[in-house]
């Protein structure tokens, strides 16, 4: 069993997701870092292997390979090329906007105490 490289962050993003010549079906982004990412949906019928296309509004698609799939679910999912900070954080802006926008459910916002500084 491989161990992940880096910490996933916690969102709540709307994507497409397309197995093949076939419509894209919806699907919700739980968790997220620059690697790979973690999907629930209970229509998406994947296997361990499968190749996938994520599209994240118009402007990011995504080439991933399902790495496990728990059928009707949650799928795990590791993205071909390793995503550039400045992508995951703008997946993870948008999640947020929506969020606030009320289109998808409110994330909890976690502080941790080495994050925080002063600001006097």
């Amino acid at each position: 069993m491989q161990c992940r490289q880096e910490q996933r962050q916690t969102i709540h993003s709307n994507c497409r997701v397309r197995t093949g010549p076939g419509l894209p079906q919806r699907a919700t982004v739980v968790d997220l870092s620059s690697e790979g990412c973690g999907l629930q949906s209970p229509r998406l019928a994947l296997r361990r292997a499968d190749k996938v296309e994520l599209t994240f509004g118009d402007e990011h698609s995504i080439v991933a390979e399902v790495r496990w799939a728990r059928h009707g679910e949650a799928v795990g999912l590791r993205f071909s090329t390793p995503l550039r900070p400045t992508v995951v954080d703008d997946i993870t802006r948008q999640a947020l906007r929506a969020s606030i926008r009320g289109i998808a459910p409110r994330q909890q916002i976690v502080l941790e105490q080495g994050n925080l500084r002063s600001v006097c």
